[in-house]
């Protein structure tokens, strides 16, 4: 069995899996919207774990109808099952394969994009959508889960092990111009006086920190 290591490796954002297409809920037009929901929460979930964003266990998503072969309800209504392949990470653990960031930045854009077209299709059905309507409404909340999956993912900080992406992304921009910086100085004949390098850190350096920290807020 392969490691979530591996799948994220060989998998990410592959659309090869059937789940990862649209209509492939198999909803039928009695579902209730207990069912469409646990479906949908269950093949994203299992969409996560074929590109290596799940493991291990088992997560079960409930559903409970009222239809006419329980006679609505009037004798109680049976809770029934779909059980998925693994749980989604944790976000030190999906922090933690590595240079990810950039990855759930496209994965938040595309599981956004997806889930307006399903938003979309919905609204072109109007009222009475039948299995088309249902198949639609589990697309939506499909890629809703995975969008916010990528979003937290990349908004977390724990303040010790990993910052936000959008910090990370400040402290690679920061070290790559320290290190130009400090390249062009070291090509000079001679050490630039403190206080023009001073006023080079303060009123460049500075200057563009500011710009770039307020168009990531």
């Amino acid at each position: 069995m392969s490691t979530y290591q591996e799948r994220f490796e060989q998998n990410f954002l592959s659309l090869s899996h059937d789940y990862a297409l649209d209509n492939q809920g198999g909803a039928k037009g009695s579902w209730c919207t207990s069912r469409v929901n646990a479906r949908a929460d269950f093949m994203a979930t299992n969409l996560l774990y074929y590109w290596g964003l799940a493991d291990g266990g088992q997560p079960k998503f409930a559903f409970r109808c009222a239809k006419v072969g329980n006679l609505y309800g009037l004798f109680g209504i049976k809770t029934r099952y779909y059980y998925a392949k693994g749980y989604p990470l944790s976000i030190f653990d999906t922090r933690e394969l590595g240079d990810v960031c950039e990855k759930l930045e496209s994965l938040e854009l595309y599981a956004l994009n997806m889930q307006e077209s399903a938003n979309l299709r919905l609204t072109t059905m109007g009222t009475f959508g039948g299995s088309a309507a249902k198949n639609a409404k589990i697309d939506r909340r499909k890629w809703e889960v995975i969008a916010d999956f990528a979003t937290n993912a990349k908004n977390a900080s724990d303040g010790v092990n990993y910052d936000t992406c959008a910090e990370e992304g400040l402290a690679s921009v920061y070290d790559a111009a320290a290190a130009a910086l400090e390249k062009d100085l070291n090509k000079m004949d001679k050490p630039l006086d403190p206080t023009i390098l001073f006023a080079l850190i303060g009123g460049g350096v500075l200057t563009s920190i500011l710009l770039i920290n307020k168009a990531v807020r």
